[in-house]
């Protein structure tokens, strides 16, 4: 066995576990008969490594590098909740002003699991990295009891990423390591997670960019099951591509990203790159190319053919910062760059789904969804108003479907029209 050791009596295993030769080890059974101690050591399971920043988030030095995870390795894939290993009082992050160091966690070997809560009670900034690593469990990196808003960091490919449990990464400031020709840098969220197939409820809820400031892009082309709220009130992205795989749009999926400028829900063929992202969308029933650079001028929300139900809120409040900006410089509402465009396939809209988003509206449904709303409610779909207190809805459904929506929407008769 590769870096077999072998020890006389436990005390002298004990001396060597003290020393500073002692590295993480596997103790296995005692041989039979014998009071020798087989000890191996195997390839470190998680390594920590403090780095300092400068104001600008360059990476600019590191500090001080410590190896954790003294349990037996044997058959363990999960990295649980530990001892924090800079929890001696070298590092009290109160004591820290802005972004002045973040640890580096590298995940080895066996770690292919983060385990339930694992990093959920510690503050301080996470730059974490692990090939191996298949899941995110519930609560790996919550933030939603911390004093302070802490920093997680993804840096690598995570191409074998394929789940992230409920409430993961709920409160926390997200960032991306982006390695540049002199020196990495941190910078906003830029993530781009192929394999991930299931998010759980309010992963990413209340989550932030890093430095105040939304990333550029999320993408996910293969998910299959999303959970209520995944990013319900974040910031943390202004642009979200999600793939052609799941139909539907959960509960509060979306619900107040207000600083959002591009959604595309149901793209295909999603490439992303250091100069940006495209990707393939059918709507309408046609196919079509688009690029990051062609849904973030505006508020634009686009929802593929292969959508059949969005969910109460799913939509809520989307973008509408951009538009109350234009409101503010005196800007006509019709002239606020951006549209809300639904799929053929949408059979229901939850209430209050499309609240706040842009009242340019294009459907490209033959049959008029049902709009889930109560009498109480004022209004099913989003209207704006201008600074005359002028209320502004346009709603373009397709010519031989005139009036099949002006029959089943006929408190929306008004605004209704064909796509020209």
């Amino acid at each position: 066995m590769k870096h077999l050791k072998r020890f006389k009596t436990l005390t002298d295993y004990l001396r060597f576990k003290n020393s500073d030769k002692y590295e993480t080890p596997n103790i296995s059974v005692c041989e039979s008969g014998e009071v020798f101690y087989n000890v191996y050591l195997p390839p470190v399971a998680a390594l920590f490594t403090v780095y300092g920043l400068d104001r600008y988030g360059n990476i600019t030095s590191e500090t001080e590098t410590r190896t954790v995870y003294e349990r037996d390795l044997n058959n363990a894939n999960t990295f649980e909740n530990i001892n924090w290993p800079f929890s001696n009082g070298e590092f009290d992050y109160d004591n820290f002003v802005g972004y002045d160091f973040i640890i580096k966690t590298d995940f080895k070997d066996k770690i292919t699991t983060i385990g339930d809560g694992a990093f959920a009670s510690d503050s301080y900034p996470i730059l974490f990295s692990g090939e191996n690593i298949t899941t995110i469990s519930n609560n790996s990196f919550n933030c939603t009891n911390l004093d302070n808003t802490k920093t997680v960091c993804f840096d690598g490919i995570f191409n074998e990423l394929t789940s992230i449990g409920d409430n993961a990464f709920n409160g926390c400031m997200l960032c991306t390591v982006r390695h540049g020709h002199d020196e990495n840098y941190l910078s906003p969220p830029f993530l781009y997670l192929p394999n991930v197939t299931t998010i759980g409820d309010y992963a990413f809820s209340d989550t932030s960019g890093y430095g105040g400031e939304p990333g550029e892009t999320i993408a996910l082309p293969s998910l299959t099951d999303l959970g209520e709220g995944a990013f319900d009130l974040s910031s943390a992205s202004s642009i979200y591509l999600i793939g052609d795989k799941i139909n539907n749009v959960p509960d509060y999926t979306f619900n107040g990203c207000f600083n959002a400028t591009g959604i595309i829900y149901g793209a295909s063929n999603i490439v992303l790159s250091d100069t940006g992202a495209s990707s393939t969308i059918t709507i309408g029933g046609q196919t079509v190319n688009l690029s990051i650079s062609d849904i973030s001028n505006g508020a634009n929300l686009v929802i593929a053919d292969n959508v059949t139900e969005i969910g109460t809120e799913a939509f809520n409040g989307f973008g509408s910062n951009l538009i109350n900006s234009y409101l503010r410089n005196g800007d006509l509402i019709s002239d606020i760059p951006g549209q809300t465009v639904i799929g053929s396939g949408v059979t229901e809209i939850g209430r209050f789904a499309l609240t706040s988003c842009h009242p340019n509206v294009i459907i490209f449904a033959e049959t008029p969804p049902t709009i889930v709303y109560s009498e109480d409610d004022d209004d099913p779909f989003p209207f704006w108003e201008d600074g005359n207190g002028d209320r502004f809805l346009d709603i373009r459904v397709p010519q031989n479907s005139l009036n099949a929506y002006l029959t089943a929407w006929p408190n929306l008769a008004e605004y209704i029209h064909s796509i020209k």
